[in-house]
């Protein structure tokens, strides 16, 4: 009977924080522990405190309240000391400490150790504070804080993406079944203009050359640019490989991709999702991913292909294994793509799955 009133009271939980307009329940639950303002909620994030401290709140693509926490770091410090969902996620830690009934129900000691300092020294920290990151393995950050009178703040956080979005893993599925069909159904065109790019030939460039697990599994997108130099996104039939590739790293098409996706998940009640490939990738953008498609193998009728969506800093990897028509840049070129792709998502995947000779590439 205890068991099923935590899991009906867990349930009640994220309903509220859907109602709410919170990406988890847990910020749901931190914004009733501070009495976060109506205004938050409408967008307006001036002059919102706790305990005399200023509040950061931050909201994601969908609209939804993604961060609460102390405003502890400036915006250069997030944008370049150090990797922004580390010092976000530090925000937010130390505004739980602060809340006692949720301090009691996270296990500190194993994810967030100190080695030097005291955790409050954060609240010391300022724009020119010395920030130093060293990165074991996919595993662990240590973070280094100078202080101006010569002590430092030393902190080991383990990289452990549910613990960082403070989510566990059903909910982290739920979640993204939540969002998904909520993105826009096409992405605005990338400005491809300022990008460091590679000449193949006279009018072919390619650019965010990279490998992920296999030297075949590439992030690899391929441009043409005419005789005005302008520079757009290479679709061809003539190529309907490199094609598909670009279309799968980047959405641009002047149609919606439909994609039929069923999300793998721990619990029964994972579902398939009528969407895009612009949704989901427009998903996988919001979390900061870098995406890489490979080609395993093909048919006479499919190409059976994987794409995947890393977050190094979160140490987590969106898996999507799609089974793409043969005459899908085709049908692309002839606006007549009308039957979904079938994709089955594996969200969430922890790096710490993948052995260490994963991430040494091919020759």
């Amino acid at each position: 009977m205890k068991r099923f009133f935590l899991t009906a009271l867990l349930g009640l939980a994220a309903m509220m924080a859907v109602a709410a307009g919170f990406r988890t329940v847990r910020l749901a639950e931190i914004a009733r522990a501070v009495s976060l303002p109506t205004k938050a909620m409408e967008g307006s994030t001036d002059s919102i405190f706790f305990r005399n401290r200023p509040l950061r709140i931050c909201y994601n693509q969908t609209g939804d309240i993604a961060h609460i926490g102390y405003k502890i770091f400036s915006d250069p410090q997030l944008e370049y000391a150090a990797p922004r969902p580390l010092l976000i996620y530090l925000e937010r830690y130390l505004l739980e400490t602060q809340i006692p009934h949720l301090n009691d129900r996270l296990v500190y000691a194993e994810e967030v150790k100190v080695r030097e300092g005291k955790i409050n020294m954060l609240f010391r920290v300022k724009d020119d504070t010395p920030i130093g990151v060293e990165e074991k393995q996919r595993k662990m950050y240590r973070i280094t804080f100078g202080m101006t009178e010569g002590e430092n703040l030393v902190l080991d956080v383990k990289c452990n993406s549910q613990f960082m979005l403070g989510a566990d893993i059903v909910e982290l599925e739920r979640n993204m079944m939540r969002d998904l069909p909520r993105f826009p159904q096409t992405l605005t065109a990338e400005d491809w203009s300022a990008e460091a790019t590679t000449r193949i030939d006279d009018n072919l460039l390619i650019c965010r050359e990279a490998a992920f697990l296999d030297k075949d599994i590439r992030s690899d997108v391929y441009l043409t640019v005419d005789g005005k130099g302008k520079r757009s996104i290479y679709c061809n039939t003539k190529n309907p490989w490199r094609s598909t590739q670009n279309i799968f790293l980047t959405g641009e098409t002047e149609m919606p991709v439909p994609v039929k996706a069923y999300v793998r998940c721990y619990e029964a009640s994972a579902d398939t999702l009528s969407i895009s490939l612009q949704q989901l990738l427009g998903y996988c953008r919001q979390e900061g991913c870098r995406l890489y498609f490979g080609i395993k193998s093909q048919d006479d009728s499919l190409v059976h292909a994987t794409l995947y969506a890393l977050s190094n800093e979160m140490s987590f990897c969106h898996v999507v294994s799609a089974e793409i028509p043969t005459s899908f840049i085709q049908q692309i070129a002839q606006k007549s793509l009308t039957a979904p792709i079938a994709c089955t998502i594996y969200p969430y995947v922890p790096l710490h799955y993948l052995d260490e000779k994963f991430f040494r590439i091919a020759d």
